[in-house]
């Protein structure tokens, strides 16, 4: 009796082990064909500003911002890319609409100071000059609109009234230097470029001050919430900001009341060719918890090729071994153009 019920122990003994072994092998199995999937979706090339990066095709680019040479750039394609004569004059009558029915500052009549025509041979160009804080008479902006063919932009800068002069001639070299179309040699490839890229176009011109570029994509299929975010800004004074650092302080001091962190990665990591921190952490909140992804780049004084970077990604807990897979990717894909 003794012997079978050591035998029936024993049998069931075996065969949790085994189910539990197939489960943890299953579970590893889904992991990895999540990766697998991750890193083999399609995916598309980006070109932001004096950089590239592969971003899954299922995720959506729902922020650019541009900002080159004190200019802040925005492009978009007309609806008519061959006939868009009357396309061009509403978007320009909508933008003198608007900043006509900006407040006035004190003792200002007029909202309008000028208009100027900033064509040429190549394009169409025309700007307005106009007080664009209301606090403040002292201070004014252009606004200038380009039509170069299949694409149009607006260019806008902004300061000292008395500076106008000097904010024309930053227009006009950087109006200019844009390109609607772009060379069809792959420089992701070729690395034969070393133009500033924008949504649409290309300012074909050296590195200048004031150099920035803001994007941000939203949702995956593994999580409608998930965001990333990659800002590249040209500095003048390296921050030494050491995110590891900042993350072990965080771990020993609590980083807020209420909230916990589980450390999942912190290590260097070589990004780009550019070698920075990288961070992922777990942040818990009573019964809601995120995941954070982090990787930065301090940056070198005025450099086009090694600006300061920071690459971000945020997205509720949950299948972290497929959002390593994604995550991982991306930072792979990262590099610079024509360098």
């Amino acid at each position: 009796m003794k012997k079978r019920y050591y035998r029936v122990c024993k049998l069931l003994f075996i065969t949790v082990f085994i189910v539990s072994a197939s489960m943890l092998i299953t579970g590893k199995t889904i992991m990895a064909e999540q990766s697998k999937i991750i890193v083999q979706e399609e995916s598309k090339y980006y070109r932001l500003g004096r950089f590239s990066v592969k971003i899954p095709e299922t995720m959506k680019q729902v922020v650019l911002r541009n900002k080159v040479y004190f200019t802040d750039i925005e492009t978009f394609a007309w609806d008519n890319k061959i006939n868009h004569k009357e396309e061009r004059k509403k978007i320009w009558d909508e933008r003198l609409q608007t900043i006509t029915s900006l407040t006035l500052p004190d003792d200002v009549k007029e909202i309008v100071i000028d208009t100027m025509d900033f064509s040429s041979d190549e394009y169409w160009a025309k700007g307005v000059f106009y007080h664009g804080n209301s606090v403040s008479k002292k201070q004014a902006g252009w606004d200038v609109l380009v039509d170069r063919g299949e694409y149009g932009a607006w260019f806008r800068v902004s300061g000292s009234y008395e500076k106008n002069n000097k904010m024309i001639k930053v227009l006009n070299n950087v109006i200019k230097s844009y390109r609607a179309s772009t060379n069809k040699i792959d420089i992701f490839e070729t690395g034969q470029d070393s133009g500033y890229y924008l949504k649409y176009g290309m300012l074909d011109m050296d590195f200048k001050a004031q150099e920035k570029t803001y994007s941000r994509f939203e949702g995956h299929p593994i999580d409608q919430y998930l965001k990333l975010k990659v800002e590249i800004e040209a500095i003048d004074e390296v921050e030494e900001t050491n995110l590891i650092q900042r993350l072990s302080i965080s771990l020993l001091g609590n980083f807020a009341p209420g909230i916990s962190i589980d450390e999942i990665r912190s290590e260097q990591r070589e990004v780009g060719g550019l070698k920075g921190e990288e961070v992922v952490i777990r942040g818990t909140e009573e019964d809601d918890s995120n995941l954070i992804f982090s990787w930065r780049f301090p940056g070198e004084k005025d450099s086009a090729t090694a600006p300061e970077i920071l690459i971000k990604m945020d997205s509720k807990d949950g299948d972290l071994d497929a959002k390593l897979a994604l995550w991982d990717s991306v930072l792979d894909s990262f590099k610079p153009l024509g360098h």
